[in-house]
């Protein structure tokens, strides 16, 4: 499909890929083309807080209790002799530990680090252990592109996952005596590597994953702007955006590469550039969605409120979906919400009936009204009451990827006992559309138009 469009994102007029001449090429072939002669209509410009490419702090483990082990790659983990060295540093004056693989817990007395086929060390509690792959006062130098490169094995995961920077632990004494976090130090670039790489599947086209680099950038630039102060930026799950650590998928690396510094921005500030897997047709606003008392104006910003858009996501299997839950079960669930959020639906009695009560421009609802059998009304927003009818409670059933309730575009049903919950899309509908961005790339749309769809009224820019 060939899009001309008057640019609301770069004030200019952008050429589709037909008016390029690339219609006929392969999908990289006319995506490599488009994205050259694109490259002159996205101006460099300054914006708020980003005087170059900045470094991001990656939350990759969160209150761990129990040893983790830090490996070279190419070694065994813990005993093993090959592969290359990891260095463990403490508090200045303490020494350094080093070994092909070092196992590190948090014990009463402070940090016990033990290297593989060596003795053991410790460090005080309150210490901040940096963990790098080289060895004692030395750079890594491994001539398989490892450089850097940190795997982390849990009990949980012994498989382990590998990360290209620096790490950093802590103690979370908040949590427990043996609790820990480990944190990545990274440049953002390498770091969007292991993002796009796990929010979209290998197999998509290029365009798909430039749009979604440029949101993970922008997304990721905003957090970190906004936790000025904080000891991280951004976690590595789907609290902030999927990350994997070290990336192979060349897709995900050209994606980076070819939008390098490429941000959007509104009024000169770079937005919260939301994303979900699929909108099932009808976005939804961030100022519906998400907090917007202080410290949480940005979900008031034009273009990640819902406007009317052409939408291509009906490849998706959540496209449309029904879910049903017994009336206790709903009941159960939504009572746990309450109590582990504070919400007033906490003290929900016997379950009487759901309904949508507010929608936005587009029909999508934005709040519901639950009522119990003693009258009382209890009012959720649509991502609420989409994340409470899974939360977990006494005595149910886990939620599993056919039994949860997508979205929070539903309508609901009460027939006897059984709750019919109807959805659309998957996730929480507000901005891009993973699934849509996918759908659009196969008719041939490049990145620019797709990204002006999804932030109507933004301004695309190169930041660095």
């Amino acid at each position: 499909m060939a899009v001309v469009a008057v640019s609301l994102l770069l004030g200019v007029v952008l050429p589709s890929c037909q008016s390029l001449g690339l219609g006929g090429m392969s999908g990289a072939t006319r995506a490599a083309g488009a994205e050259r002669r694109a490259e002159r209509f996205v101006p460099r410009m300054a914006v708020e807080g980003i005087g170059g490419e900045p470094d991001i702090r990656v939350r990759v483990l969160t209150a761990h209790e129990g040893v983790v082990n830090l490996a070279a790659p190419g070694s065994a983990g813990a005993g093993s002799g090959g592969g290359g060295l990891i260095s463990v540093r403490g508090p200045a004056g303490t020494p350094e530990v080093s070994g092909s693989s070092v196992d590190v817990s948090l014990e009463e007395k402070g940090w016990l680090v033990t290297p593989a086929g060596g003795p053991a060390a410790s460090f005080p509690r309150g210490a901040e252990l940096i963990v790098r792959s080289g060895g004692a006062g030395k750079e890594p130098t491994a001539a398989d592109g490892s450089v850097g490169r940190l795997r982390v094995s849990t009990a949980a995961n012994p498989k382990g996952t590998e990360y290209p920077g620096e790490l950093r632990l802590s103690a979370r004494s908040d949590v427990s005596m043996r609790a820990l976090d480990a944190i990545e130090f990274i440049g953002l670039e390498r770091y969007l590597e292991g993002v796009v790489s796990g929010e979209l599947f290998r197999n998509w086209p290029l365009e798909t994953f430039q749009v979604q680099a440029i949101c993970a950038r922008t997304y990721a630039i905003q957090e970190k702007l906004r936790k000025s102060g904080a000891r991280y930026d951004v976690e590595s799950t789907t609290r902030d955006q999927v990350y994997t650590g070290v990336s192979e998928l060349a897709v995900a690396a050209e994606a980076v590469r070819s939008t390098r510094g490429i941000v959007i921005t509104h009024a000169g500030r770079v937005i919260r550039a939301y994303y979900s897997s699929t909108c099932g047709g009808r976005a939804a606003s961030a100022m519906d969605t998400f907090p917007t008392g202080p410290g949480y104006e940005y979900n008031l910003t034009p273009p990640i409120q819902a406007r009317a858009r052409e939408h291509s996501c009906e490849s998706s299997r959540l496209y449309r979906w029904t879910r049903t839950r017994d009336r206790k079960e709903l009941e159960k669930r939504l009572a746990a919400w309450g109590k582990d959020n504070g919400h007033p639906v906490k003290a929900l009695g016997a379950l009487e009936s759901v309904r949508a009560a507010q929608f936005n421009a587009l029909s999508r609802p934005t709040r519901f009204v639950v009522s119990d059998a003693a009258g009382k009304t209890y009012t959720l927003s649509a991502e609420d009451f989409r994340v409470a009818c899974n939360t977990s409670a006494p005595g149910l059933p886990a939620i599993t990827g056919e039994t949860r309730v997508a979205s929070g575009d539903v309508e609901v049903v009460s027939q006897g006992n059984v709750f019919t919950i109807s959805g659309r899309g998957f996730g929480h509908g507000v901005g891009m559309c993973q699934y849509c961005a996918k759908g659009f790339a196969d008719k041939g749309e490049a990145w620019w138009t797709m990204v002006e769809r999804f932030y109507p009224g933004a301004m695309v820019v190169r930041a660095y």
